[in-house]
């Protein structure tokens, strides 16, 4: 399942971890599913990922963290793939959303894409 709405840009953060005004995307998923294993791949142009946080929310409100403020530091973009546990035996029908929120000033970005990979 792959994003339509993208790419997105990110709002920049402020000084002082003023977070900016995250982004979502949303990926519907039509198909009942009962999650058993799922990995998200996010691909992120950013010049700064460790101002960066990731979040996964399922369709029932369950949220997961893929990627925590501050991890990666100075490295350029993110394109990872996160295994995510979060989620086994949710189903998978509804709106998936995933949001991106900047935490400092100077570093700007895109959300690419993102995909959902779920059996």
């Amino acid at each position: 399942y792959t994003s339509t709405d993208t790419p997105i840009d990110i709002p920049d953060g402020g000084p002082g971890n003023e977070l900016g005004d995250p982004i979502t995307s949303v990926i519907a998923i039509a198909d009942e599913l009962a999650i058993h294993e799922m990995a998200v791949v996010v691909d992120i142009t950013h010049t700064y990922i460790g101002d960066l946080q990731v979040t996964l929310t399922s369709p029932g409100g369950k949220e997961a963290i893929l990627k925590k403020f501050g991890l990666g530091g100075g490295s350029d973009d993110i394109k990872e793939t996160y295994d995510v546990k979060d989620f086994n035996a949710e189903d998978a029908k509804g709106d998936w959303i995933l949001q991106v929120t900047d935490q400092w000033g100077q570093d700007t970005g895109t959300l690419n894409a993102w995909i959902i990979k779920a059996k």
